[in-house]
């Protein structure tokens, strides 16, 4: 306990700058796809549509996801270990996404040997 990083209104505030600036990209882009295509049934057409995916990139959906991911683990760190966040270590988020990717690998060979 003697050890463990105590939190000012400042640090947690500090957050903020991280997540405000991933917030604005996410809604920015993402935003409208959520509720004009997928959160509401969508009359567009295929046009519509393709315009709003146009403006993605993949590169920031996965740099959104491994912000969110890097900070709710530095969090969990926070309330649990008391220790202070790194935002820029995403070694958590890379060694997930591999579990992931494997997980599913194996469960699309499972569905193909399945079907066969």
């Amino acid at each position: 306990m003697n050890a463990a990083w105590e939190p000012t209104l400042d640090d947690l505030n500090s957050l903020l700058v991280p997540l405000s600036a991933q917030s604005r990209k996410f809604k920015k882009a993402y935003g409208p796809i959520r509720h004009k295509i997928y959160a509401h049934r969508s009359n567009k057409n295929e046009e519509e549509v393709h315009a709003h995916f146009s403006e993605t990139l993949i590169e920031e959906v996965e740099e959104i996801l491994r912000f969110l991911y890097t900070l709710v683990i530095a969090i969990h760190e926070i309330a649990t270990n008391g220790r202070k966040p790194d935002l820029s270590n995403f070694t958590n988020y890379d060694i997930y996404v591999k579990r992931i990717d494997t997980d599913v690998e194996a469960f699309i060979l499972q569905l193909a040997v399945s079907v066969w």
